[in-house]
């Protein structure tokens, strides 16, 4: 997965009066947490027309006003957080600023360079459907010097960081959402002070490392925040800078294979139950297993969006006409008996950068228009809030052969780990009935591998509307069997695949299993990774399996036929 050295963040153990330093500096963050709380928690005065569920993900939605395009190509890292800052700062009033990503150094700063990938096309893409579909005007285009001069007034100075200390980078970022200010290189002054910018905060040199400056920024400036939830950024990432300046939320940043991982989980202990962590808390597999069981133990539900653009703008394109949510129980096709019944879904749709980049290259959403197999596609249940006319999209353009799948919930956790399983619960399966979803996804293979898992008898409790109908659980085959039921009534689905599983593999998997005797009606579930498998392919190659007795049908079909059985 990602990794880049400017984000390689060790610190050795403290030693003597260093950790009685850290402990103040702890029980500094537990009192202003505790704060926090008794303030109720979400602080902003711009919460007008937003819902309980939109305040699960932000604080303030601006108004969309005509856009200035921003071209990033070729610009260097530091220009790139500068562009960035200037982005938040500008629609946090009115939303104006749009960027195009690079494709030159496109590849450069990002921890996960794959995520990225075709970024600039997809970018152009939203960019015309907005104008297409939503009404966007466009007021004209130009580098970073040109955008400066568009909007002349809006930052009040800006904030000097050293990218060879990069954890001034996150704290520049949250003094900018404080300030309302532009975070800038020494290299790349000139063109501020030009224009004359005052410096508001000079951060060189201030800190020998980063919990010393998340302790600090903490005690000084997350009081001032009227955002929602934290942010797990890499100071190699610049993406999502934008929205973090916007939403006035902090920037950290850990994982647990650096040193520093266990100051960071007591501080997010110190923090209020039940809030979102933007950005993303791992480089392999491994350190994603232990950080997300780590964060639902804490109550904290992850948003993963590190390497997610322009969501400052995404946030501010609504509908006027929103497409109608489609009733996927209302709307079930029956298994065949003596085939093998196969319901396919694409992984990873919890990620911001899936729906807003990848599932629309051309093999992917646009290329699978003609329904030649049922898909399920994975979505995290954020995306109508933080991204209202993308997720009105998807809806506007599906077909009879999409399913939306709720991947986790409000957001990726553990849901048996889950601090606060009712809230969790409550909220996810609310707003599957408000969307009318009819299966859950989740990861949680530990705590619900088995049918009298304590926690999902809380899942079921929990149903809002009868939704969810059942479950898929797990990317990959853990040798749990193909399904079991819980309660008598409530289906859960296994992989009978593996998450590095390509279109060709599944092909191998699937030729094999319709070869074998078949018994009644069969029911398996394929999941597809949504980085190895595009749609169109998965539908060209797939469709001439229905010849040797494989029936395709949609994940609520598959769980709606184990329910009856």
């Amino acid at each position: 997965m990602k990794f880049n050295k400017m984000t390689e963040n060790k610190t050795s153990r403290m030693p003597g009066s260093e950790i009685a330093n850290s402990i103040k500096g702890l029980i500094i963050l537990f009192f202003l947490a505790q704060t926090f709380l008794l303030l109720g928690g979400c602080r902003s005065s711009e919460k007008s027309g937003l819902t309980p569920y939109d305040l699960l993900y932000i604080t303030r939605r601006p108004p969309l006003d005509k856009a200035f395009v921003l071209d990033l190509n070729g610009e260097s890292y530091g220009r790139k957080l500068l562009a960035v800052s200037l982005q938040g700062v500008v629609n946090r009033k009115k939303a104006r600023l749009f960027i195009l990503g690079d494709s030159i150094n496109a590849d450069l700063e990002s921890n996960r360079p794959w995520e990225c990938a075709e970024e600039r096309n997809a970018a152009q893409f939203w960019l015309s459907v907005y104008q297409t579909r939503y009404g966007l005007e466009l007021a004209g285009s130009g580098k970073l010097e040109g955008a400066l001069d568009r909007f002349p007034n809006e930052a009040r100075g800006y904030v000097l960081f050293d990218e060879t200390e990069p954890w001034t980078i996150n704290a520049a970022t949250t003094i900018a959402a404080v300030e309302q200010a532009l975070i800038v290189a020494p290299d790349d002054m000139p063109v501020l002070e030009s224009r004359g910018y005052r410096l508001i905060d000079d951060l060189r040199g201030r800190w020998p490392d980063a919990r010393t400056a998340y302790q600090e920024v903490f005690t000084e400036y997350y009081p001032r925040l009227t955002g929602k939830g934290i942010a797990l950024i890499s100071p190699g990432d610049y993406r999502l800078r934008d929205f973090l300046i916007e939403q006035e939320i902090m920037a950290v940043y850990s994982r647990p294979s650096l040193d520093d991982w266990d100051f960071m989980v007591k501080f997010l202990a110190g923090l209020p139950d039940n809030l979102p962590v933007f950005g993303y808390v791992a480089l392999t597999a491994d350190e994603e297993v232990i950080a997300v069981y780590k964060l639902s133990e804490l109550g904290k539900y992850l948003i993963p969006s590190d390497t997610t653009p322009n969501l400052s703008f995404h946030v501010s394109v609504t509908p006027s006409n929103p497409a109608p949510w489609k009733d996927y129980a209302q709307d079930t096709s029956p298994c065949v008996e003596g085939k093998v019944n196969v319901a396919i879904a694409l992984s990873d749709g919890d990620n911001l950068v899936m729906p807003l980049n990848r599932y629309i290259w051309p093999a992917a959403w646009p290329g699978s228009r003609d329904g030649r197999i049922p898909l399920g596609w994975s979505f995290s249940q954020g995306l109508s809030a933080l991204a209202p006319a993308v997720s009105d999209y998807y809806r506007a353009t599906a077909t009879n052969a999409d399913e939306r799948i709720t991947m986790f919930g409000i957001g990726y956790t553990h849901l048996s780990y889950y601090k606060d399983i009712d809230f969790l619960l409550n909220r996810s399966f609310a707003r599957m009935a408000a969307e009318k979803a009819a299966v859950f996804w989740t990861l949680d293979m530990i705590g619900l591998s088995v049918d009298y898992a304590p926690a999902w008898q809380r899942v079921v409790d929990a149903r809002r509307d009868g939704r969810p109908l059942g479950a898929l659980l797990g990317y990959f085959d853990f040798g749990g069997g193909r399904h079991f039921k819980v309660d008598g009534n409530f289906p859960v689905l296994t992989p009978t695949s593996l998450y590095e599983d390509t279109t060709a593999i599944i092909v191998e998997k699937l030729t094999k299993i319709a070869g074998e005797p078949i018994v009644g009606t069969p029911v398996i579930f394929i999941s597809a990774s949504a980085w190895s498998n595009q749609a169109y392919e998965l539908g060209k190659i797939l469709a001439p399996l229905r010849e040797i007795g494989i029936n395709f049908v949609l994940p609520v079909d598959a769980i709606t036929c184990l329910r009856n059985q």
